[in-house]
């Protein structure tokens, strides 16, 4: 168990309270199941309450435990008010018992998911943000790494970068760039009043030596889409 600082506690024992560790499926005498586990149950003592699970962990269906399974988990960041920081998918061999990992990285992955976030309070208002997803394919062995850029006031994505890559290879073998344009209107009235009304956005894709860019244009009337123009 991972030790926490205050104002977060970890719940070790909730006596009347049932969590769902397996379900089971019989289909024309064929029996199929599906194990659930949990780990760190959190709570903050500064007015947030209870936040979750740090971990939790599906498995695949199987008929026993002569089969392997696969696990999907999603480990989540207590600090960011239970925001998931991390989900991957394992394989774990026939007979072996599926266990959660500590600051370690997972044996016999498929695939997996890193978040990196920030978050702020100011005047009392939470913000939080995701500024970069990390996707691997352990099968392929192709890397998907998108960033996030922010409008810093309503914080709505104004422009996305997906970079891909082979292997630990440095060098994208392929960008696509997204950038989009707001209109907001926060001292409307009624359907006067909009926040995050795409008003353009423009796709880039670069790969290799080539380039390709797109525009979208969205026109309105009465606040309805009227059209939109490419």
């Amino acid at each position: 168990t991972n030790s926490l600082n205050y104002p977060y506690i970890e719940i070790r024992n909730l006596p009347t309270t049932k969590l769902v560790s397996k379900l089971s499926s019989t289909v024309e005498g064929v029996s199929k199941y599906q194990d659930f586990k949990y780990h760190g149950y959190v709570a903050n003592l500064n007015g947030l309450g209870v936040i979750g699970f740090n971990k939790v962990a599906r498995s695949s269906w199987y008929q026993d435990n002569s089969q392997k399974t696969l696990w999907n988990v999603t480990e989540n960041n207590s600090a960011f008010r239970g925001a998931t920081y991390r989900t991957y998918t394992q394989l774990v061999d026939a007979g072996l018992q599926f266990s959660f990992v500590l600051n370690t990285q997972p044996s016999s992955l498929i695939n997996s998911t890193v978040n990196e976030q920030t978050q702020s309070t100011v005047n009392g208002v939470y913000k939080f943000q995701l500024d970069k997803q990390t996707s691997k394919d352990y099968q392929t062995n192709v890397v998907n790494e998108t960033t996030y850029q922010y409008n810093p006031v309503f914080l709505l994505p104004e422009k996305q970068i997906l970079k891909n890559y082979l292997g630990n290879s440095t060098t994208p073998t392929g960008t696509f760039t997204t950038t989009t344009l707001f209109e907001n209107n926060p001292a409307g009235q009624g359907s006067d009043y909009f926040i995050g009304r795409v008003k353009k956005s423009t796709n880039l894709q670069q790969a290799y030596i080539n380039a390709i860019s797109a525009d979208t244009e969205y026109f309105y009337e009465n606040n309805r889409i009227k059209k939109i123009k490419k």
